[in-house]
């Protein structure tokens, strides 16, 4: 166990910043969050405007920027702006404040998504895929970009970009776990679409993984290398509770998540995580029963 390593973590209090905290710790690592208000323990930052201090970051070993507006709602204009420039201007303060700081952190994640890709792709998708079309395509392009202006020899970027995060403490299980209460698990549209996600718990491993192997940098998939049908997952949810499966028609979700509902819903994307596992990483959920079982 390594003791005395300080990691700085914005997005801590989110569903997978809460469990990125917990794994650290057990580890060893002092976590230390970015909070909007000036708490004992706590770094201060102002996303709306801007402030960050470059001192406070010096002599962390690692930062993690998981900040960013809940995209699983209804899109209007105000929403979207609100999840490109929530997630703009967190990363980008983070990397500027990280250009500037005397002893910088040794390693900058970035969360992205596999939204980089688009929405619909026949093919899969590896890191050195192109960006695709689309609102959430752009909205990971330049979140990326931000990031990339933590412009030090000294730290080394990584970009991860998350499927789809699977656990029963919240995201897309979560909200599938409500729908079990009453025995039923929702096929989205014709159930037919790809969905790249990753556990949990592989999510955390897969951090530590990028943390500590100096030869991974840039993009990197954080997805199971075996992605499953949106109608696989719902089968499995339901049968790990004893329920049963209900289509939902497309043009119903398109109605009820709007813009969304495309994006979201129905997006179909394999991403590879090519990068993890020539690097030798070992997921331990590789299919998606596994992730669903609870642990």
């Amino acid at each position: 166990m390594k003791i005395n390593r300080r990691l700085l973590l914005g997005g801590a209090g989110g569903f997978v910043g809460s469990s990125l905290t917990q794994f650290f710790s057990g580890r060893g690592w002092e976590v230390v969050p970015l909070s909007r208000k000036r708490e004992p323990g706590k770094i201060f930052w102002d996303i709306e405007n801007g402030i960050l201090s470059p001192e406070d970051l010096s002599g962390f070993d690692v930062a993690i920027s998981l900040a960013g507006e809940n995209i699983f709602s209804r899109w209007n204009k105000d929403k979207k702006e609100k999840i490109l420039s929530s997630r703009v201007k967190s990363a980008g303060m983070i990397a500027h404040a990280i250009s500037r700081a005397e002893n910088p952190p040794k390693v900058f994640i970035c969360a992205s998504a596999v939204g980089y890709y688009g929405t619909k792709h026949s093919e899969p998708r590896s890191e050195k895929s192109p960006a695709g079309e689309g609102f959430l395509a752009q909205v990971c392009s330049e979140w990326e970009k931000a990031s990339q202006s933590a412009d030090t020899p000294d730290t080394r970027i990584v970009n991860a970009r998350f499927g789809i995060v699977i656990d029963h403490s919240g995201g897309m299980l979560g909200v599938y776990d409500r729908f079990l209460r009453f025995k039923i698990a929702p096929i989205l549209g014709s159930g037919k679409q790809k969905m790249s996600w990753i556990s949990l718990r592989d999510l955390c491993r897969a951090m530590e993984t990028c943390i500590e192997n100096p030869n991974l940098s840039g993009a990197v998939n954080f997805s199971s290398p075996e992605a499953c049908t949106n109608s696989e997952f719902a089968r499995a949810c339901a049968k790990s509770r004893g329920g049963f499966s209900v289509c939902v028609p497309a043009p119903a979700l398109k109605i009820i998540m709007g813009e969304a509902a495309e994006a979201l819903a129905l997006s179909d994307i394999t991403a590879l995580p090519q990068k993890l596992c020539d690097s030798g990483f070992q997921f331990a959920d590789r299919d998606i029963k596994s992730a669903i079982a609870e642990k």
